[in-house]
């Protein structure tokens, strides 16, 4: 499951970043969907879907996408 979930955060990555980037930026990406799925599941009245969103968005703006 990660190797699919890392070839589809790739495939739309690279459009978006340097190559010297996209190996790093999938890394992120991936940390970071991991992350607010454990916290989602251990405290899920904390961390509804608008908050997961917010996260994710202010995340990529961060990074420049």
């Amino acid at each position: 499951m990660d190797a699919r979930i890392r070839e589809l955060l790739r495939r739309h990555v690279e459009p978006l970043v340097p190559a010297e980037r996209v190996d790093t930026t999938v890394d992120l990406l991936r940390v970071l969907a991991n992350g607010l799925v454990l916290s989602a599941v251990e405290h899920h009245h904390d961390w509804p879907p608008e908050r997961q969103l917010a996260v994710l968005d202010e995340a990529l703006a961060a990074y420049g996408l």
